[in-house]
Order: C-alpha cells, then sequence, then structure tokens
C-alpha cells in the first residue's frame, strides 16, 4: 500500500512585511521646517508583503469500477519541471484503471507530484492627512498581485476527464482598490 500525506500540505511558505514612513514632513528627517512640499509628502506609508509557498499534493480521483474513486498507480506520476506546462502538468500515464469491483491502490494524496507554487507581491501607499490629534483622513491605493504574476490553479485530478493533468484557470490577476477614510 501506498503512503499518503495531508491534502492541504504545504512544505515550504515564506512570507515577508514590511512597512516604511516616508521621512518628510514635521518632526522627520526631511523637509521638517513645514511648507507647501513638506505638507504634501507628510504622512506617506509604504506597505508590502512578499508571499512564496510551494504546492499542494494532488489527489487523483475517478474510477470507472463500479467500486472505488482511486485509479492504480503503475509509475512515477512527477514529471521534471522543465516537461511541466499548464497542457501537462504530471505524468498522466502513471495512472490505469483499477480492476472492476477493486479498490485502486493510489494514495489518498501524492507526496511527490504537487501541482504548482504561488508568489505574489501585495503593495499600499497610505497617505495620513491629520486635521487634529482626534481627526484624520487617510487615503489608501493596494495593489494586489503587484507584478501581475500568473499563479496556476491545481491541475484536473480527475482520471476519467479528457483534460487529466491539465491546468485551466489562474489565480486572480492584479488587482487594485482604493480607499477614503476619515478618523474622528
Amino acid at each position: 500500500s501506498c503512503r499518503s500525506i495531508e491534502p492541504q500540505d504545504v512544505t515550504h511558505q515564506y512570507v515577508l512585511t514590511g512597512m516604511y514612513e516616508l521621512p518628510f514632513g514635521a518632526g522627520r528627517r526631511f523637509l521638517s521646517a513645514g511648507g507647501v512640499l513638506g505638507h504634501i509628502l507628510a504622512g506617506f506609508h509604504l506597505n508590502a508583503i512578499l508571499s512564496l509557498r510551494s504546492g499542494l499534493p494532488l489527489v487523483v480521483r475517478g474510477s470507472s469500477n463500479g467500486f472505488a474513486d482511486r485509479p492504480n498507480l503503475i509509475g512515477d506520476p512527477s514529471l521534471p519541471s522543465d516537461e511541466r506546462s499548464p497542457a501537462r502538468w504530471f505524468n498522466t500515464s502513471a495512472f490505469a484503471a483499477a480492476a472492476p469491483f477493486t479498490f485502486g491502490n493510489a494514495p489518498r494524496a501524492l507526496e511527490d507530484a504537487r501541482g504548482p507554487g504561488f508568489a505574489t507581491v501585495d503593495f499600499s501607499v497610505v497617505k495620513n492627512v491629520r486635521f487634529t490629534d482626534s481627526k484624520n483622513l487617510q487615503f489608501r491605493a493596494e495593489f494586489f498581485n503587484l507584478f501581475n504574476r500568473v499563479n496556476f490553479n491545481q491541475p484536473n485530478v480527475n482520471f476519467l476527464s479528457s483534460g487529466f493533468g491539465q491546468i485551466t484557470a489562474a489565480g486572480d490577476a492584479r488587482r487594485v482598490q482604493f480607499g477614503l477614510k476619515m478618523y474622528f
């Protein structure tokens, strides 16, 4: 029997966050004397989040034997990274239909054959305009997937499907949103 890992296993994950307040305006290193330019550039914050993670294990299902939903694993489902593409993400010939009325031997989740990883940078620019100690207007410009990287979804893992092994969708493209908040 083949061993299995958790289908939601993320072997590697890295998240780095940072925030930087621009050094302009009253009480800051530059343009602290005030003036129009000091007021315009004061109160800006830059924020970034870098997220990287490895792909999830593949969970192959589908059998036409009338009894179980797992096919037989007859070879190595992994492909070298230079052979992987959205049209063929893993070795589909490593699977065969189980004999009628038997369970296939494919594990619950494949340990070495994984879907695509994920990498993105989210970024925001925040401008605070302080009117009094208790009143502040905040403008936000937020960029999700700043560099518009394609993050492919999991491949089709339905053994009975004509698209078995193919990736036909991806995560969100770059999204931009603006916000205005009044704190009082």
